[in-house]
């Protein structure tokens, strides 16, 4: 298989892409033109309340991750610098064992 072979793939491929967004634009497209102007405002309004609620909740879950990481139990973990064989209580760890 040759370079020709995959980046005719990769085009093949962009292209069947570029076809589906077509086709779900115009499905798209027509189910909106069925509806009358009333419903379609009435869809666009709903739509923007979900979206707010949907940032609302990402906002406050992120805000709590944020908080969980800042306010870990570190007084409970072991002292990571009063370890023996821990990195900075070996000697000569840079002359390689000299």
């Amino acid at each position: 298989m040759g370079i020709k072979d995959i980046v005719n793939r990769f085009s093949y491929r962009k292209e069947i892409f570029k076809d589906m967004q077509d086709h779900d634009s115009a499905a798209t497209k027509l189910e909106q033109r069925k509806l009358s102007s009333e419903e379609r405002t009435l869809n666009k309004i709903l739509e923007k309340k979900r979206q707010d609620r949907i940032k609302a909740e990402l906002n406050r879950i992120y805000k709590r991750q944020d908080n969980e990481y800042w306010h870990k139990d570190t007084i409970s973990q072991p002292n990571i610098f009063k370890e023996k064989g821990t990195l900075l209580m070996q000697k000569n760890l840079f002359l390689c064992g000299q």
